[in-house]
Protein backbone atom coordinates (compact mmCIF):
# COMPACT_ATOMS: atom_id res chain seq x y z
CA UNK A 1 0.00 0.00 0.00
CA UNK A 2 1.09 3.68 -0.57
CA UNK A 3 2.05 5.77 1.67
CA UNK A 4 0.88 9.03 1.82
CA UNK A 5 2.33 12.45 1.75
CA UNK A 6 1.66 13.16 5.32
CA UNK A 7 3.52 9.73 6.65
CA UNK A 8 6.38 9.28 3.75
CA UNK A 9 9.87 10.60 5.40
CA UNK A 10 8.32 10.80 8.72
CA UNK A 11 11.31 9.64 10.52
CA UNK A 12 14.01 12.48 9.87
CA UNK A 13 16.82 14.42 11.07
CA UNK A 14 16.13 15.31 14.29
CA UNK A 15 13.98 11.98 15.19
CA UNK A 16 17.16 10.25 14.51
CA UNK A 17 19.48 12.57 16.33
CA UNK A 18 17.23 12.24 19.56
CA UNK A 19 18.25 8.43 19.25
CA UNK A 20 20.93 7.19 21.78
CA UNK A 21 24.07 5.95 20.55
CA UNK A 22 23.35 2.41 21.47
CA UNK A 23 20.30 2.50 19.32
CA UNK A 24 19.03 0.20 16.74
CA UNK A 25 16.63 1.48 14.78
CA UNK A 26 13.84 -1.75 13.01
CA UNK A 27 11.76 -0.61 10.47
CA UNK A 28 9.60 -3.73 9.30
CA UNK A 29 6.89 -1.46 7.98
CA UNK A 30 7.31 0.94 5.04
CA UNK A 31 11.09 1.96 3.49
CA UNK A 32 9.90 5.44 2.95
CA UNK A 33 8.54 6.23 6.26
CA UNK A 34 12.56 7.02 6.51
CA UNK A 35 14.35 9.49 5.14
CA UNK A 36 17.06 7.44 3.63
CA UNK A 37 19.38 9.51 2.81
CA UNK A 38 19.55 11.22 6.26
CA UNK A 39 19.48 7.41 7.92
CA UNK A 40 22.03 6.11 5.50
CA UNK A 41 23.98 9.36 6.63
CA UNK A 42 23.55 8.33 10.41
CA UNK A 43 24.37 4.71 9.92
CA UNK A 44 28.21 5.59 8.22
CA UNK A 45 28.81 8.40 11.21
CA UNK A 46 27.75 5.64 13.66
CA UNK A 47 25.47 8.13 15.43
CA UNK A 48 23.20 5.20 16.27
CA UNK A 49 24.37 1.43 16.56
CA UNK A 50 22.61 0.02 13.43
CA UNK A 51 19.43 -1.12 11.95
CA UNK A 52 17.54 -3.77 11.19
CA UNK A 53 15.18 -3.52 7.70
CA UNK A 54 12.90 -5.97 5.57
CA UNK A 55 12.09 -2.56 3.69
CA UNK A 56 13.71 0.49 2.04
CA UNK A 57 12.65 2.58 -0.56
CA UNK A 58 12.86 1.11 -3.73
CA UNK A 59 12.55 -2.81 -4.53
CA UNK A 60 14.22 -4.79 -5.34
CA UNK A 61 17.22 -2.97 -3.27
CA UNK A 62 19.69 -1.67 -5.96
CA UNK A 63 23.27 -3.38 -6.15
CA UNK A 64 24.63 0.24 -5.40
CA UNK A 65 22.39 0.97 -2.45
CA UNK A 66 24.54 2.68 0.32
CA UNK A 67 22.62 -0.38 2.82
CA UNK A 68 24.57 -2.79 1.06
CA UNK A 69 27.90 -1.87 2.31
CA UNK A 70 27.13 -0.74 5.83
CA UNK A 71 28.57 -2.84 8.78
CA UNK A 72 26.15 -1.80 11.29
CA UNK A 73 22.68 -2.82 9.14
CA UNK A 74 21.06 -6.51 9.20
CA UNK A 75 19.08 -6.22 5.99
CA UNK A 76 16.39 -8.98 5.48
CA UNK A 77 13.54 -9.87 3.30
CA UNK A 78 9.94 -8.39 3.62
CA UNK A 79 8.76 -11.77 4.69
CA UNK A 80 6.70 -11.06 8.85
CA UNK A 81 3.57 -12.29 7.45
CA UNK A 82 5.11 -15.76 6.23
CA UNK A 83 4.40 -18.34 9.53
CA UNK A 84 2.62 -21.72 9.03
CA UNK A 85 -0.36 -20.57 10.56
CA UNK A 86 -1.06 -17.57 8.29
CA UNK A 87 -0.56 -20.03 5.23
CA UNK A 88 -3.07 -22.35 6.56
CA UNK A 89 -5.58 -19.50 7.71
CA UNK A 90 -4.89 -18.11 3.72
CA UNK A 91 -5.03 -20.95 2.02
CA UNK A 92 -8.21 -22.10 3.79
CA UNK A 93 -10.00 -19.19 2.49
CA UNK A 94 -8.61 -19.39 -0.99
CA UNK A 95 -10.30 -23.20 -1.14
CA UNK A 96 -13.98 -21.40 0.84
CA UNK A 97 -13.70 -18.78 -2.12
CA UNK A 98 -12.91 -21.21 -5.15
CA UNK A 99 -16.06 -23.41 -3.73
CA UNK A 100 -17.77 -20.21 -3.18
CA UNK A 101 -17.49 -19.01 -6.98
CA UNK A 102 -17.84 -22.52 -8.37
CA UNK A 103 -21.32 -22.67 -6.49
CA UNK A 104 -22.28 -18.81 -6.98
CA UNK A 105 -24.03 -19.11 -3.48
CA UNK A 106 -22.11 -16.39 -0.74
CA UNK A 107 -20.84 -17.80 2.07
CA UNK A 108 -20.36 -14.45 4.13
CA UNK A 109 -22.66 -11.45 3.74
CA UNK A 110 -21.04 -8.34 2.73
CA UNK A 111 -21.69 -5.02 5.23
CA UNK A 112 -22.53 -1.72 3.87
Amino acid sequence: MPLSDRSRRIVGAEDLARMKSSSYLINTSRGPLVNETTFIAILESNTISGAGLDVHDLGPLPLDNAYRRLANIVLAPHLGYVAEKNYQHSCSQIIENIKVWISGIPSREMGV
